[in-house]
């Protein structure tokens, strides 16, 4: 299991996340599953285009490929 460290939010933002948990039920079972998944798509690559993709752009702009 990977190693944790605690981070400190404010008594508002926490009680949102509740308020939210609670009209999403059983999506998240937490409020610490609830910030490991928005942190884990926001630093996801997965907004990034692939290598592939960037390849083909370079390829139209400059005319090999329609």
């Amino acid at each position: 299991m990977a190693k944790k460290v605690t981070i400190s939010i404010p008594v508002e933002l926490k009680e949102k996340i509740d308020e939210f948990l609670e009209a999403s039920k059983p999506e998240f079972e937490d409020v610490e599953a609830f910030i490991l998944f928005l942190l884990s798509e926001f630093l996801s690559d997965e907004d990034e285009p692939d290598e592939d993709e960037l390849l083909e752009k370079r390829l139209r702009a400059l005319g090999y490929i329609e």
